[in-house]
C-alpha cells in the first residue's frame, strides 16, 4: 500500500469491513441541538470514529466530548473554511439607500452580545473570515474598531449612530420589517434590541428557512438575518460586494470597491494582496456597510486516533473531506 505502512494494518476507511462510522446529519433543521447531542453521545459510546462530520463541530463542543473520552481519543482537525451569520441589507430599499442609516446600524450592533448568545460557538469577525488567514483581522484588532468596541467606547459609537440617523432624515414610521430565518431568531432579536438603543425601531418577521433563502436570492427583502456560507480566500468578497457579484443580494454598488476587488483577484502574493483587502474591509465597515458583519466560526472535525490521512480540502465549503484517502491504523478489532 506504500508509505511504509503494513499492508494488513492499513485499511481504507471506506472498506466494508471495519467501516468508519461517521457522526453526521443535518444541522440546519429545528432538531439540530438534539441531533448534535445524540451524535456526541454515540461517539462517547464508541459507535462513531468521526465526530461532527461533515463540518459543524466547534471547539467548545469538542471539549465536552474530550472530557468523557480522554485526550488521546479525540484528534481535532480544523476545517480550512469558515461561515458566519450576517445582516443582509438591501441598499435599494428605503431607508437603507442612505449609507448613514446603514453605518448607524453597524455602530449599534453589539458583537459581544452575539458572542454570548452563540455560547462560544462563533467568534467575533469582520468582512473576511478567520479561515482566510493573514487577510482576516483578529478579534483583538476588530475590538478596537467602531462598531466592535465595548464600555465607554461603545457609548461613543451609539452616540454617533444616533447622530447619523438624525442627519439622514429617515422616516421612522416607514421602516419595513426585518426578516430572519426561523433558526436564527435569537440573533435577530438581539439585533432588534441593539437597533433600538439608537432609536431605530424595526419589527421582526420570522420566515421558514427555505422561503427565506428564496426571498434573499431574488432580492425580496429589506434587511435580513441569515448565514453566509463558507469561505477560505478573500476573493469571496467579490461575489458579495462587486456590482456584478453573484451573491450581492442587496444590490450594493460602488465603482471604487469594484476596482479594488478586481485588483485583489489578479494580484499575486499574500504580502501584496493583504493591503488591498485591508482597504476593502475598511471601506466596507466605515463608509458603505452593505452588510453588518459580526461573527465567524471555524468548524473543527474530530476523530479517533486510529483514523489516518484524514483532512479537509481547499474548498469554499468545509463539507468536502479527504475520506477517500483515509485509512485505519491500529483500530481495535480491525
Amino acid at each position: 500500500m506504500g508509505g511504509g505502512h503494513n499492508h494488513r494494518e492499513r485499511r481504507r476507511a471506506h472498506d466494508t469491513a471495519g467501516l468508519a462510522l461517521v457522526g453526521c446529519g443535518d444541522d440546519d433543521d429545528d432538531d439540530a441541538q438534539p441531533a448534535s447531542a445524540y451524535r456526541a453521545a454515540q461517539y462517547v459510546a464508541g459507535e462513531f470514529d468521526m465526530l461532527w462530520l461533515p463540518w459543524l463541530g466547534f471547539p467548545s463542543e469538542n471539549e465536552a466530548v474530550r472530557a468523557q473520552v480522554g485526550e488521546e481519543n479525540l484528534v481535532e482537525v480544523p476545517m480550512q473554511a469558515s461561515w458566519n451569520i450576517a445582516i443582509y441589507i438591501h441598499t435599494k430599499v428605503e431607508p437603507y439607500t442612505d449609507p448613514r442609516v446603514r453605518l448607524a446600524l453597524h455602530l449599534a450592533t453589539n458583537r459581544e452580545q452575539f458572542f454570548a448568545v452563540s455560547q462560544g460557538f462563533l467568534e467575533i469577525g469582520g468582512p473576511i473570515g478567520h479561515a482566510s488567514g493573514a487577510y482576516a483581522w483578529t478579534v483583538d484588532e476588530l475590538r478596537q474598531r467602531p462598531g466592535y468596541r465595548s464600555g465607554a467606547l461603545r457609548e461613543e459609537d451609539l452616540a454617533e449612530g444616533r447622530r447619523l440617523l438624525e442627519a439622514s432624515g429617515y422616516d421612522p414610521e416607514s421602516v419595513p420589517p426585518m426578516s430572519c430565518s426561523d433558526g436564527v431568531t435569537p440573533n435577530a432579536e438581539v439585533m432588534q434590541q441593539n437597533f433600538a438603543e439608537i432609536g431605530f425601531e424595526v419589527d421582526l418577521e420570522e420566515v421558514p428557512d427555505t422561503e427565506h433563502l428564496t426571498r434573499r436570492a431574488t432580492g425580496d427583502f429589506t434587511i435580513s438575518t441569515h448565514g453566509q456560507g463558507g469561505e477560505f480566500d478573500p476573493d469571496v468578497l467579490r461575489g458579495k460586494h462587486h456590482s456584478a457579484g453573484g451573491r450581492n443580494f442587496g444590490e450594493f454598488s460602488d465603482p471604487e470597491i469594484d476596482s479594488l476587488l478586481e485588483q485583489g483577484r489578479i494580484t499575486l502574493g499574500v504580502e501584496n494582496r493583504v493591503p488591498i483587502y485591508d482597504e476593502i474591509q475598511t471601506k466596507l465597515l466605515e463608509e458603505h456597510v452593505p452588510r453588518i458583519y459580526w461573527s465567524w466560526g471555524q468548524p473543527v472535525v474530530g476523530h479517533r486516533p486510529w483514523v489516518k490521512g484524514y483532512g479537509p480540502t481547499n474548498s469554499s465549503t468545509a463539507a468536502t473531506q479527504r475520506l477517500y484517502r483515509s485509512w485505519f491504523e491500529g483500530k481495535p478489532g480491525v
